[in-house]
């Protein structure tokens, strides 16, 4: 097998992502901009300075993590290779679920206009600083922007302390990544960096269930063609709505992880099956021995091997296997029900929470409204004070 469909999606979703950030960022500054040469050079300038950091941040750590997977293949891998297969695709499956459900959470606002409200209060520190004509100006202008920004929040509270963990290491860092002045640096970077260790750790789940020779090329083609899409969005001056696409690829990544689930359990069953009758190693490699128990089997099928030809691609994302057993059918019905309770379980978790949101607004402004009924209005107050008046008179 020369592709493996499971990686191509993993590494196309994970570009296609970190492709629509730049390209949006890249047309909001276009748009936005576009008049100013020297501002729209500048904030280009950022927004390449940091995905070129996140990118080469992604490449070092990809490289270590390939080194110790290599490391530790010649000690301990030949000797627990279903278990590690099973562990990793597990693991994977588990990651790829939980990003999946974050992402059909957030697709509900477009990913563009999310952007542009981010960079909004970047767009208007510049505005009111345009007519200073030095860079210490312009830099008390952001200043005091950011603060008035900061002095209160929608509720009219004092807003809750910014930086968190950065803040208490390296506060100078933490100032620079919530400064608005730096934002079109920071967006890419950190949008970069998270997209691209994620899709190490996916490929880490997808590389041990599929042949190394078939990572390549289907790794080239996801760069390839998120990257295509990603200019595809620039080009079209961010007016292609994402929310369809966010939802379709994401059922993509549904369907890969239920079948990196499926190929865990699998693992696990040829590991109990190799080592308790054939192979007390545990490995596979010592004969042509079957796979997995013939009693166990739901199907056993001569032809529609998984490696080869088109039955690759069901098996990257429908789990398929020309040898079905109980526990890999019954697990990958399982995937399904799990992950559709867990949506419809955060759905009802939204209602009552906004439920709740609503109750609390309506019984404050019936408790404002009260108070400003039980107030005693002047002209209440100054009978009152006529009638004392006039019955201490008629006392004396």
């Amino acid at each position: 097998m020369l592709f493996s469909v499971a990686a191509f999606f993993v590494i196309w979703r994970e570009t296609t992502e970190a492709a629509i950030v730049v390209s949006v960022l890249l047309s909001f500054c276009s748009q936005m901009f576009g008049q100013d040469p020297i501002m729209y050079k500048r904030l280009r300038r950022q927004i390449w300075l940091g995905s070129a950091l996140g990118l080469g941040i992604v490449l070092i750590v990809s490289a270590a993590v390939i080194g110790v997977f290599y490391a530790l293949d010649n000690n301990i891998w030949s000797a627990h290779e279903f278990v590690w297969e099973g562990t990793l695709a597990l693991i994977a499956a588990v990651i790829i679920t939980y990003v999946g459900v974050i992402m059909l959470k957030s697709s509900r606002i477009e990913h563009q206009e999310k952007w542009r409200l981010k960079l909004m209060r970047e767009m208007e520190v510049r505005k009111k600083g345009s007519g200073n004509n030095s860079q210490e100006s312009d830099e008390t202008a952001i200043d005091t922007t950011t603060n008035n920004h900061a002095s209160v929040n929608a509720d009219g509270l004092p807003p809750k302390k910014r930086g968190g963990m950065l803040h208490r290491v390296s506060p100078r860092l933490s100032e620079l990544a919530n400064s608005e002045k730096y934002a079109l640096f920071f967006i890419p970077f950190i949008t970069i960096l998270r997209e691209g260790i994620e899709a190490v750790v996916f490929m880490f789940g997808v590389g041990v269930s599929d042949p190394p020779s078939s990572l390549p090329i289907a790794v080239i083609a996801g760069l390839v063609t998120g990257a295509l899409l990603g200019w595809i969005i620039y080009a079209a001056g961010s007016r292609i709505k994402l929310k369809y696409f966010f939802l379709v690829s994401t059922c993509f990544l549904f369907l890969v992880a239920a079948g990196l689930f499926s190929r865990a359990i699998r693992s696990f069953e040829s590991e109990y099956w190799n080592r308790s009758l054939l192979y007390p190693s545990g490995s596979g490699d010592d004969g042509s021995a079957p796979p997995i128990a013939y009693t166990n089997s739901l199907w056993w099928l001569d032809c529609c091997d998984y490696r080869s030809n088109g039955w690759s691609i069901f098996n990257a994302l429908l789990g398929w296997n020309e040898k079905g057993s109980v526990g890999t059918v019954t697990g990958y019905c399982l995937y399904w029900v799990a992950l559709s309770t867990w949506l419809v379980g955060i759905k009802i978790v939204e209602k009552r929470r906004a439920a709740a949101a609503s109750t609390k607004v309506a019984r404050h402004e019936a408790m404002v409204a009260h108070s400003v009924d039980k107030r005693p209005s002047n002209h209440t107050l100054a009978d009152d004070d006529d009638s004392t008046s006039a019955a201490a008179a008629a006392s004396q």
